[in-house]
């Protein structure tokens, strides 16, 4: 049985387009090719460094740069192929991948070096029970029509979008019952709830004022998603981009 050395291991998205005749493999070969030499060109490095494809979608891949006595770098850009089959890429954005944890049930065998993770993203959760009996002050907004329960919680609790402090908040602009996971994860999900634009606004407006002394930076609100990556502050590099 003959050995073949891995080039490069790539998860390969769908709506990948393909010419007549062309293999996915041959495909992501030329892909990751044309893409490390476009990295290399870009950054003006040499071969002490290391690129190679992490993912590649319909229009955009994801590259890694692991370039020397530097941490590692992830970056996206988008490509298309030109008349001769040749691949055109457009501007670099350096990204970070997403992890969103899930619950995990019914763990069977599991190594004990993992049990740890696990047990540290499943105590990151907060469940959908704990999530309705939080005070209404941990919420971002609240939209009306609602009314206020025994406790004084507003029902029905959909009205309530984006929890980002604990059970002991009292006062919606108290920074130190703030939970940074959950004002991060409220941050990125504004443009997917369901409300109206003048909420999000309201929002974002509360949830910046958290994050500008919490955070220390401002918030981005054009933010480039890819997949399960998002993009970063940008480095240095982004000087010579």
């Amino acid at each position: 049985m003959s050995i073949q050395k891995i080039i490069s291991v790539a998860v390969h998205k769908a709506n990948i387009k393909l010419n007549s005749g062309e293999t996915i493999d041959s495909f992501i070969q030329k892909l990751y090719e044309a893409g490390k030499k476009y990295v290399y060109n870009k950054f003006k490095i040499k071969e002490d460094s290391s690129s190679w494809l992490v993912e590649s979608f319909g229009d955009y891949v994801v590259f890694a740069l692991s370039k020397m006595n530097e941490p590692m770098k992830y970056f996206a850009f988008t490509y298309n192929r030109n008349e001769k089959g040749d691949f055109d890429f457009g501007k670099l954005v350096e990204v970070k991948r997403v992890i969103n944890y899930e619950p995990v049930n019914d763990i069977e065998v599991i190594k004990e070096e993992e049990k740890e993770e696990i047990e540290k993203a499943k105590k990151a959760l907060w469940s959908a029970a704990f999530i309705n009996d939080l005070p209404d002050a941990a919420f971002a907004v609240i939209e009306t029509g609602g009314k206020k329960d025994s406790g004084g919680k507003t029902t029905p609790r959909a009205l309530r979008h984006l929890p980002h402090h604990n059970s002991e908040v009292k006062n919606p602009n108290d920074n130190k019952t703030v939970d940074l996971p959950h004002l991060r994860n409220a941050l990125a999900r504004i443009s997917q709830t369901n409300i109206s634009d003048e909420l999000k606004k309201k929002a974002m407006n509360h949830l910046e004022k958290h994050s500008k002394e919490l955070l220390k930076k401002d918030v981005k609100k054009n933010v480039f998603v890819v997949g399960n990556w998002q993009e970063i502050e940008k480095s240095i590099w982004s000087n010579i981009i």
